[in-house]
């Protein structure tokens, strides 16, 4: 049998005669080398919920100016394993999904606060004492 994984250590008399061991054997040793790989790179799985809400990383090439990603879209299903159903009705590979922060939600679907400073306050100039520059002086 030929792999792109080494085999030869697991390459012996028993597991010849039964195929079924050996891919057994393999499909572990692949999954050990895949757990390792992942976890050198850094890779995480996205945990979305139904009801989050996520932006779409643009396909191809993004003019300069343009945003990398789509407005905030929320997650209606989880239709595979890997993959997620937008509002819109296209169904996405996580790999391209990334969680919206809160201020990135549209502005009316939030709560909207008045913050509006007293009319009492004065403004007022600055006690720092300010110097004109050395090379304002004339050296004559």
């Amino acid at each position: 049998m030929r792999t792109g994984l080494d085999i030869s250590e697991l390459h012996d008399l028993s597991t010849t005669h039964n195929p079924q061991t050996l891919a057994t054997k393999i499909a572990h040793k692949q999954s050990k080398c895949k757990s390792y790989t992942d976890l050198k790179r850094c890779s995480k799985l996205l945990n979305l919920n139904v009801g989050d809400s996520v932006r779409v990383r643009k396909p191809n090439h993004v003019r300069k100016g343009d945003f990398d990603f789509t407005t905030p879209r929320k997650v209606v299903a989880k239709p595979y394993d890997s993959a997620y159903e937008l509002d819109d009705g296209k169904v996405w590979n996580q790999e391209r999904l990334a969680k919206a922060r809160v201020s990135e939600i549209p502005i009316e679907n939030r709560k909207l606060t008045t913050d509006v400073p007293d009319e009492t306050a004065t403004l007022r100039r600055s006690d720092r004492s300010v110097h004109k520059p050395i090379w304002h002086k004339d050296y004559l």
